[in-house]
C-alpha cells in the first residue's frame, strides 16, 4: 500500500510541477508581448511624427535609433532557445566583454 500511495504522491508533484511551469511559461509570454507593445507604440510614435511631416529632434532620433536596436536585440533573445541568453550574458560577464 506504501508503494500506491507513494506513485500517487509522484503523479501529484509531476501534476503540480507541470501546471507551475505552464503558469509560468505563460506569465513570461505575457510579460515579453507587454515590452515589445510597449516598444513597438514607441517606435510608432517617432514614425508617425515623421510621416505627419514633423522632423525629429536630434535627441528623437537618437531615441528612435536605440528604440529600434532595443527592439530587435529583445526580439532575437526571445527567440533564442530557453537559457541560452542567460550563458552568453554570463560568459560574457566572465570575459569581461559586453556587446554595444
Amino acid at each position: 500500500m506504501a508503494h500506491v500511495s507513494d506513485f500517487l504522491l509522484d503523479v501529484a508533484r509531476k501534476v503540480a510541477n507541470d501546471r507551475t511551469g505552464e503558469i509560468f511559461t505563460e506569465g513570461f509570454e505575457e510579460a515579453a508581448n507587454i515590452c515589445m507593445d510597449v516598444l513597438s507604440k514607441n517606435i510608432d510614435a517617432l514614425l508617425d511624427q515623421i510621416k505627419l511631416g514633423g522632423n525629429l529632434s536630434k535627441q528623437e532620433q537618437f531615441l528612435l535609433s536605440n528604440l529600434i536596436e532595443i527592439k530587435s536585440e529583445t526580439e532575437k533573445r526571445l527567440n533564442q532557445p530557453a537559457g541560452a541568453a542567460l550563458e552568453r550574458d554570463h560568459h560574457e560577464m566572465e570575459g569581461g566583454i559586453r556587446d554595444s
